[in-house]
């Protein structure tokens, strides 16, 4: 993790470590454009507009390697996206996805996107019973094992080092689970309920092994769509509300979430109270000083 320096305490004298904060950054596709979102703070930064294959493109899940590829999947299709030209390309070959029944006809989607620490490329499909591994550059399969998870529906899909999470939910119960999977195998190691979390759109884990969840609240009015994100601490299964708005058209949604970054910053917060507390010790000193050589 990026750890730069902006300042230092001051206390009576004595230099000592300042407040430390996270910034949180990630990539976010919305609104016809790549964006740059810190997630602290819930703002983005256009980065480039997209050149799109099509008027109806979308981007569902988001995965971005190591060196920068990023990949985009929506419905049975993967996308390719240039960073620097925001130019999309479609590869080629359709993701083998089973179809999901549904009006007017069943369609297929994924149920997550992302890639590991050693820059392999997953997809998960939504109705969580297929793993594949695809080839980053052709998109074309490299493998396929088949999924027994505890939840009916995969919502999002997340790499910790080399290791696979998925979001899943029960829709019969109304219960969702962070399951790790096995990508060798395909069998779910763990299931963990978190029944304070709506259905995740999309999640990624950040430097430090905290998992960050894009959620839909389900109100979307007039064009207004409302997003919660949280963080989830794999450690102890805590959830902590990050950040909860609403977004007009125009700015990034933030359905889709990949790269999260994390800056540590020392904040001069109270090196001015510091040097008040030395100037007054050298006050006090001072008079103490007069006082005794005074007549």
């Amino acid at each position: 993790m990026k750890r730069t320096t902006v300042g230092s305490l001051m206390l009576l004298g004595v230099l000592v470590p300042a407040p430390r904060l996270f910034a949180h950054t990630a990539l976010s596709v919305s609104n016809d454009a790549l964006w740059r979102v810190n997630l602290d703070t819930q703002t983005g930064q256009l980065l480039v507009d997209l050149d799109k294959p099509d008027p109806f493109f979308a981007c569902w899940h988001l995965a971005v390697s190591s060196t920068g590829t990023i990949r985009c999947a929506f419905g049975s299709s993967l996308y390719s996206i240039d960073g620097a030209t925001g130019e999309v390309s479609e590869l080629p070959p359709a993701l083998p996805l089973p179809p999901i029944p549904g009006p007017p006809v069943p369609t297929s989607f994924s149920g997550g996107l992302t890639f590991d620490s050693a820059d392999r490329l997953w997809l998960v499909d939504l109705a969580g019973t297929t793993l594949l591994q695809l080839d980053p550059a052709s998109g074309a399969v490299v493998s396929s094992q088949p999924l027994s998870p505890t939840g009916t529906f995969v919502n999002t899909l997340a790499a910790l080092g080399d290791r696979l999470f998925a979001f899943t939910e029960d829709t019969a119960l109304e219960r969702r689970y962070l399951e790790e999977i096995d990508p060798t195998t395909g069998t779910s190691l763990s299931a963990i309920e978190f029944p304070q979390l709506a259905p995740p759109l999309d999640a990624a884990f950040d430097e430090s092994g905290d998992l960050w969840v894009v959620e839909a609240t389900g109100s979307i009015i007039l064009g207004v769509n409302c997003y919660r994100v949280d963080r989830i601490s794999l450690s102890t299964s805590t959830v902590e509300e990050a950040s909860s708005a609403c977004f007009f058209v125009g700015e990034p949604n933030f359905a889709n979430i990949a790269d999260v970054r994390g800056t540590v910053l020392e904040i001069p917060t109270l090196d001015h109270v510091g040097r008040l507390c030395l100037l007054g010790m050298l006050l006090l000193s001072a008079l103490i000083v007069l006082r005794r050589t005074g007549p």
